[in-house]
């Protein structure tokens, strides 16, 4: 297997998938999402707080980690399926399957290639929600709300 050739599908699939209005809408999504829990509208929570115990941190770990597999579980399912096989439809639509059996490119490479750009852009994605997260929860939450704010820890967000 030749891993130059499996590079060369997974980098032509990155651009793909960067040139999808898909991708846009899931960062869109992921940025909208992001402001609206960095500015308390959107709060995913267990349990109540109305018996006065004490409340977490918003930017706990265990806030965070809440909240992100709450968000991997429901939101990006969706967005990953699409992302991973809109590339293998794409290339029967656009009839290549002749081309790629003409070519030195063995089966394995191309599957392999599809793999870790749909991967790449997944986990691209992720890091940027990661991102987006610890900017709106320390500019806007600590502004607004200081008291429900904690340090920025950057192990409380990986």
């Amino acid at each position: 297997m030749s891993w130059k050739r499996c590079a060369a599908v997974c980098l032509f699939d990155l651009r793909e998938n960067s040139r999808r209005p898909l991708l846009w809408i899931w960062i869109s999504l992921t940025v909208l999402m992001a402001m609206l829990m960095g500015a308390g509208v959107l709060k995913i929570q267990s349990g109540a707080d109305m018996a006065g115990g004490i409340q977490a941190h918003v930017t706990s770990q265990f806030s965070n980690a809440y909240e992100l597999s709450i968000f991997v579980a429901i939101l990006f399912p969706l967005f990953v399926t699409v992302v991973a096989g809109m590339g293998v439809l794409r290339d029967g639509e656009l009839r290549v399957e002749g081309l790629i059996h003409s070519t030195p490119l063995r089966p394995a490479e191309y599957v392999w290639g599809k793999f870790l750009a749909a991967v790449m852009t997944s986990l691209t994605v992720l890091a940027v929600q990661v991102g987006l997260v610890m900017l709106f929860k320390h500019g806007m939450t600590a502004s607004g709300k200081p008291e429900l704010v904690g340090d920025f820890v950057l192990a409380n967000y990986m």
